[in-house]
């Protein structure tokens, strides 16, 4: 199981809510288990051209303080889910149009549960079923996830659900999901493992001015023998700006910036180095230098209660002893998004507010949050400089997510 109960319930007490709604494809995953590639990517409008671009498959996690989740999901996807850890499924809509001249008698399991079909025709009657059997329909506050519920689906269930009070908990959410169980380090790990090995490969095969894509096309390959998803690659062009364009071919004498994205079983990795196709300039190197120092400085500050204002604050100071002024580093959760909270910045007075929640946005760092630590510093003319890594928040200092063990800058070819 993916996600953090306990701490999914307390935030929930602590609002004074019954249940949670999950709503959003990536927090119906995190609360469920369940994914399908191409659910943030149907639209309405795409099946019916004068439709909304509201989802056209949603789906539903109902997480209550006291019991057991529900799935409401689409009977044609009923197949997808069959290895959720939520037992209770509740299925919802039309499946395709089945031709039974040649099915067999006595289907069970799944396949039978499909073929019998459903006594919900809509998501939000599906829902409001559950939510009655469960009391939570009459006198309850209930938290609802806005990013997935077009406008229609929370009208519809503000309508059948009169006596309950339903308030906007998409912040509260993100909140939960910013600490990590077990499983979601050990899938992360795997993540990076797969991409950092994959960028080292694509760069050790790149060769003086060839392209972005054929790069590019090395490190799907690799990502590609480990089950893992291609998300981005990025370069600075010359020193001056990022490019993804496939035709850009750096220099041979040129330090290169570059990115890497991927995704592994719905989880980012997000790494960041630089390589040269020669050894490079002491002035590199010692700007390379600072820039580790950097984030190393970081990574010792991940450390349960440090504020993550404290945490920018002593990245700048490690770059302003390394000879480097002017220069912001950053940094990010992440997980089932490429960018999660906590965010690594100053503390400007902000706050994180819904209906359910309302904190500082410079709130202290817990133990299991993970966190990327970048800064890129860039030498237009000659070329740009990157290092990102992934920490673990630990009571003695952040753990690195896997050891790297790139040399700086990678030497290609």
């Amino acid at each position: 199981m993916l996600y953090n109960r306990d701490r999914a319930t307390k935030y929930m007490q602590e609002a004074g809510i019954s249940a949670i709604i999950a709503t959003a494809p990536k927090s119906i995953t995190y609360f469920s288990g369940y994914s399908w590639p191409l659910e943030s990517s149907m639209r309405q409008y795409m099946f019916t051209p004068e439709a909304s671009s509201e989802l056209m498959f949603p789906g539903f996690v109902l997480i209550p303080v006291e019991g057991e989740p529900t799935l409401i999901l689409g009977s044609r996807f009923a197949m997808n889910s069959d290895d959720v850890w939520i037992r209770d499924v509740r299925l919802f809509g039309d499946n395709f149009p089945f031709d039974l001249s040649m099915t067999p008698t006595g289907l069970d399991g799944m396949i039978g549960e499909v073929m019998r079909g459903n006594s919900y025709k809509t998501p939000v009657d599906a829902l409001v079923d559950v939510m009655r059997e469960r009391g939570l329909a009459d006198g309850c506050r209930i938290g609802v996830e806005i990013e997935g519920m077009g406008d229609g689906g929370r009208l519809a269930l503000a309508n059948e659900l009169p006596g309950a009070t339903l308030l906007d908990c998409t912040k509260l959410i993100r909140l939960v999901r910013m600490v990590k169980t077990d499983a979601e380090i050990d899938r992360m790990r795997k993540a990076i493992e797969i991409a950092e090995r994959a960028a080292i490969a694509a760069i050790e095969q790149a060769q003086p001015n060839g392209t972005l894509e054929a790069i590019e096309r090395e490190y799907r390959v690799r990502l590609g023998e480990h089950c893992a998803d291609f998300a981005a690659v990025q370069l600075a062009a010359g020193g001056v700006g990022l490019t993804t364009q496939p035709t850009y071919a750096p220099s041979g004498g040129e330090v290169i910036f570059t990115d890497w994205c991927a995704i592994y079983r719905n989880y980012w990795a997000d790494i960041g180095m630089s390589f040269m196709f020669e050894a490079p300039p002491e002035l590199v190197h010692k700007k390379d230098a600072a820039l580790k120092a950097c984030v190393a400085a970081g990574g010792r500050a991940l450390q349960p209660g440090v504020k993550a204002s404290e945490v920018f604050r002593v990245m700048c100071d490690a770059l302003s002893e390394g000879g480097i002024e002017g220069n912001e580093p950053q940094g990010h959760g992440i997980g089932l998004d490429v960018r999660e909270y906590p965010i690594i910045v100053p503390d400007r007075g902000g706050r994180i507010v819904d209906d359910c929640v309302d904190v500082s946005a410079d709130f202290p760092l817990e133990a299991n949050m993970l966190i990327n630590l970048e800064i890129g510093h860039f030498l237009p003319g000659i070329g740009a400089i990157q290092n990102e890594q992934s920490f673990i928040v630990r009571p003695g200092g952040g753990e690195l997510l896997i050891p790297y063990s790139r040399r700086s800058p990678v030497l290609a070819g």
